[in-house]
């Protein structure tokens, strides 16, 4: 397997944000029961979101959605072009338990090597931009308004100690976590994954006291294939 970007490292577990904390994410990797012919149809299937402040710049939130697990193995390393579409949905920023800003993405058939990407946001007028970014996959792209757009093949930042997991849940008699010494991650380094990386300035998202809910979905012709929020709820 060829070596890729290595996208973030240090995600914990959760299914909500709030703006002031540092770092959060989900995991829900591989929903075998819904996806079971992976090679197929796992290219919808949603593996992780996260949402973190930039350590490059206290002010802007990153937010990221990572697709298609094990990329170069068990599914192809490009996105799939429409009708598909990949996207990050911000939930409840006014009380109205409805997402309220939509960032979502399409993807052109790859030409030599990389694909044609746009970013949009909406609905009007909370995304008065429309057009976030434009450009091509594995490039860091500026956004409208400021912050950063990439879509590309990275090593997967998910570390899952799979051997633990199922050692306690067969009989019990395993310890899970193991100390972090002898835990073994069973998605890295050598695992890649498809991932959307948004970074933008926090005050687009909410007030920087206010509780925001992050999530993510694939569509086909309108129709959702794949949805994580909560963590970890099909896998499990």
């Amino acid at each position: 397997m060829r070596g890729t970007a290595k996208l973030v490292a240090g995600i914990v577990a959760a299914s909500g944000v709030a703006l002031i904390a540092p770092v959060v994410g989900q995991a829900d990797h591989r929903d075998g029961p819904v996806f079971e012919r992976t090679a197929k149809s796992g290219r919808f299937d949603i593996g992780e979101i996260y949402a973190f402040r930039s350590p490059i710049n206290a002010n802007n939130t990153v937010l990221a959605m990572t697709v298609s697990p094990f990329t170069d193995v068990l599914t192809p390393d490009k996105f799939l072009a429409p009708p598909a579409r990949y996207e990050i949905k911000v939930d409840d920023n006014d009380g109205d338990l409805a997402a309220d800003l939509t960032f979502a993405a399409t993807f052109e058939n790859r030409r030599r090597g990389r694909q044609r990407v746009e970013l949009r946001c909406n609905p009007a007028p909370e995304c008065p931009q429309g057009l976030v970014a434009r450009g091509t996959t594995s490039r860091n792209l500026a956004v409208a308004g400021g912050g950063m757009f990439r879509a590309a093949e990275h090593e997967d930042p998910f570390f899952f100690d799979q051997g633990a997991w199922e050692a306690l849940a067969d009989d019990g008699a395993g310890t899970f976590p193991r100390p972090a010494l002898s835990a073994r991650n069973f998605y890295g380094p050598t695992a890649n994954i498809l991932a959307l990386v948004l970074e933008l300035p926090s005050a687009q998202l909410g007030s920087n006291s206010e509780l925001i809910r992050i999530w993510g979905r694939t569509t086909r012709k309108g129709k959702q294939r794949d949805r994580a929020a909560r963590p970890l709820t099909n896998t499990f």
